[in-house]
Formats: C-alpha cells, sequence, structure tokens
C-alpha cells in the first residue's frame, strides 16, 4: 500500500501539462533532502507520525515530499520509474513498427486480390467464348 501511495504520487508530482496536453515526466530529479520526522504532538493522523524520514524531491517544475520508512526505497523507486517510462516508449515504438509493416503487407495483399480477380474475369471470358464455339 505505501509503495503504490509513493507511485501515485510521485506520478503526480512528475507529470506536468505540456503544450499539447501530454502527460510528461520530468527527466531530472534531485533528491534535495532527507530529514528524520520527529513525532508531533498535536497531529493524530499526520504523515509524521507514520513514516521515519521525509524526502524532498526537486524537479524543474517544483518540490514534493515523500514520506517512507527507507532511505534506500526513494533510489529504487526513481531509477524504476525511468525505467517503466523507457520501457513503454520501446514498446509503443515496436508496436508502431509492426503496425506500419502489417498495414504495408496489407495494402500489397488488397492490390493482389484485385489483380487476381481481373484475371479470373479475364480467364472466365476467355473459357466462355472458347465454349460458344
Amino acid at each position: 500500500m505505501k509503495k503504490l501511495l509513493f507511485i501515485l504520487l510521485i506520478a503526480i508530482a512528475l507529470t506536468s501539462c505540456g503544450e499539447a496536453g501530454e502527460a510528461s515526466i520530468e527527466n531530472t530529479l534531485v533528491v534535495e533532502q532527507i530529514k528524520a520526522n520527529e513525532n508531533a504532538t498535536n497531529c493524530n493522523g499526520c504523515l509524521q507520525n507514520s513514516y521515519k524520514y521525509r524526502v524532498q524531491l526537486t524537479s524543474h517544475s517544483g518540490s514534493v515530499y515523500y514520506y517512507t520508512n527507507y532511505k534506500h526505497e526513494v533510489g529504487d523507486t526513481l531509477v524504476s520509474i525511468f525505467e517503466f517510462a523507457n520501457n513503454r516508449e520501446s514498446i509503443i515504438k515496436q508496436r508502431e513498427y509492426m503496425l506500419d509493416s502489417l498495414t504495408t503487407v496489407n495494402q500489397k495483399l488488397d492490390k493482389k486480390n484485385k489483380e487476381l480477380e481481373l484475371y479470373n474475369e479475364l480467364l472466365m471470358g476467355i473459357i466462355q467464348e472458347s465454349s460458344k464455339k
């Protein structure tokens, strides 16, 4: 649950609307600060009481805070986000290439089918004429 919360938090924080309305992940993230949380006495449901560390991440578009119990989780999660983004892009490019090649093959088959239908009509005409004689 904590990792899901973190991934959602990072995804919300790292995506921003571009000029074309596309969401993008920041290419540069800096771990600005890792601070140990101290228990707040007047806050019962605060994140500071649930997690040991507060991590401040900074990018071109601003800062975001992430709460965790493990310091090493920050780097691992950021690496996995970038790997996911790169893997997703490569899968999309492969699918687009496959779609383009299938479209080309389909167009060639359509052309060949029309050509065969024409030959079939010509052949049937020749057979009918020869049978009349």
